[in-house]
């Protein structure tokens, strides 16, 4: 465990480019920034492919917390580095 902590808000834009505030029910999802992930965020979020499943080990890494009515999100207690959110 670090000492690290990420904040922010949880919000969606749709293909015409209209946002909404995500709410309880949504899952926001902390995982770190690797070769691999970056793959990942590349295809699904960037070139909005569909991927199959990834590894099984990747889920030991992922955090998920659902953010506040406002959308608001906290993670902390995070080691050094770098991460992607997504939600």
């Amino acid at each position: 465990m670090g000492t690290g902590v990420i904040n922010g808000t949880a919000f969606r834009v749709s293909k015409d480019d209209s946002t909404w505030i995500q709410n309880h029910r949504s899952v926001v999802k902390l995982f770190p920034k690797t070769p691999y992930t970056d793959e990942i965020v590349e295809r699904k979020y960037g070139n909005r492919e569909w991927l199959a499943r990834s590894d099984a080990r990747l889920a030991k890494y992922v955090r998920r917390v659902h953010p506040d009515d406002d959308g608001h999100f906290t993670f902390s207690h995070l080691p050094a580095g770098e991460y992607y959110v997504a939600c």
